[in-house]
């Protein structure tokens, strides 16, 4: 059983999180809203952005982005206008280990218009930063980075 922290319970990533969910791992799933949170975990369900699905019992909701501490992957599953924001808070929780990224959001930053990939790349501290083909894995037709980072 792999440990995950998906950041984002808007539709997907909290279909993310349900799907890993099912699948037998540990996912605890961050939301900015504390009604997000008490609906998945309460009622099982995310009724702002999922109005009519059942979501897995295992399934976890918080909004305390310090759980990134124990796990073993970290999700982006937020919105491109809260990526850096998020990920430099991120940032402050990681601990001196391993820890294997996802990014799931799409679009460019509006400000920089930089990749999603280059906004955690200078968000997070990395070792291996994903900017580099290799580091992208394709799921249904779309380019995901995979990267690896760690705190100094």
């Amino acid at each position: 059983m792999v440990k995950i922290e998906v950041i984002g319970a808007g539709g997907w990533g909290t279909t993310l999180a349900n799907l890993l969910s099912e699948k037998g791992h540990d996912v605890k799933v961050w939301a900015f809203s504390k009604e997000v949170c008490d609906d998945i975990n309460i009622n099982h369900k995310n009724s702002k952005y999922l109005k009519d699905v059942e979501l897995n019992s295992n399934l976890v909701c918080s909004n305390d982005l310090g759980i990134v501490k124990k796990v073993e992957f970290i999700v982006f599953a937020t919105p491109s206008e809260f990526i850096r924001e998020i990920a430099k808070k991120v940032n402050a929780h990681l601990e001196d280990r391993e820890y294997k990224l996802v990014s799931v959001t799409k679009g460019l930053e509006h400000e920089t218009f930089k990749l999603m990939s280059e906004v955690l790349a200078d968000s997070l501290r990395f070792i291996e930063s994903g900017l580099d083909f290799d580091n992208f894995i394709e799921y249904n037709g779309q380019k995901v980075l995979f990267g690896i980072c760690k705190s100094d």
